[in-house]
C-alpha cells in the first residue's frame, strides 16, 4: 500500500453499505499520517456521509458544496490528534450526487489536491445504493480497493464489482476482507 501512495489517489468501494468502507478509510488516513505522508480523505460519499462523524468534524461545508458552486478550493479540515491528515466532508446533502461527481469540476480538484497531498483517500457509498456514484469516483481516482465484509460478502457480487470496474478501466489494487463488528 505504502508503495501505491506514489501513484496518487484511491477509493475505497464495497458491494453494501456495512462493509466497513469509511473505517476503513479513516484508518488508512491515520496509518499514512503515522508514516509522514500528507494525507487527504474526500468523504466522497455524498448519500451516507461519515468521515465528519469518524473524526468529529464540522460537516457544515464541504466536496458537495464545492462543486455545487465551482469553488476550486474548498475548506479542508485539519484532524488536531493526528498531524498531517487532513479531511475534506461531503457538506450539505446533494439531491443529485451523480450529477455533482461527474463535473469536471470534481477531476479538477482531484488534480488540484494531488500537488498539495501524498495520499488522497476517497471514500465511496456502497454500490448497492450509488453504483454509478462509485464508479465515477473510481474511474477518475488512480485505483480503487475493493473492501468486503467477512461472512456477508457473496462471491458473485464481489466478482461482478471487479468486473464493473475493470470494464470502466479502473486499476483494481486488490480487496481487503473486514471484519465488521455488529
Amino acid at each position: 500500500m505504502h508503495s501505491w501512495s506514489i501513484a496518487g489517489s484511491l477509493a475505497l468501494v464495497s458491494p453494501d453499505r456495512g462493509d466497513g468502507r469509511s473505517f476503513l478509510c479513516a484508518h488508512l488516513g491515520r496509518m499514512f499520517a503515522e508514516l509522514e505522508d500528507e494525507t487527504l480523505i474526500i468523504d466522497a460519499d455524498l448519500r451516507h456521509p461519515r468521515q465528519h462523524e469518524i473524526f468529529g468534524l464540522p460537516n457544515s461545508y464541504g466536496l458537495a458544496d464545492a462543486l455545487k458552486s465551482g469553488f476550486i478550493d474548498p475548506p479542508v479540515q485539519f484532524v488536531a490528534e493526528r498531524p498531517g491528515l487532513h479531511v475534506l466532508t461531503a457538506g450539505t446533502p446533494a439531491e443529485h450526487p451523480h450529477a455533482l461527481l461527474s463535473r469536471r469540476s470534481f477531476s479538477r480538484l482531484l488534480e488540484r489536491f494531488a500537488g498539495r497531498y501524498r495520499v488522497i483517500l476517497l471514500d465511496t457509498p456502497s454500490m448497492a445504493e450509488g453504483a454509478t456514484d462509485a464508479l465515477t469516483v473510481s474511474i477518475r481516482a488512480s485505483a480503487a480497493l475493493l473492501v468486503v465484509r467477512r461472512d456477508r460478502a457473496r462471491m458473485q457480487a464481489l466478482r461482478d464489482l471487479a468486473e464493473r470496474l475493470q470494464t470502466a478501466t479502473v486499476e483494481l489494487l486488490g480487496a481487503v476482507m473486514n471484519q465488521v463488528p455488529d
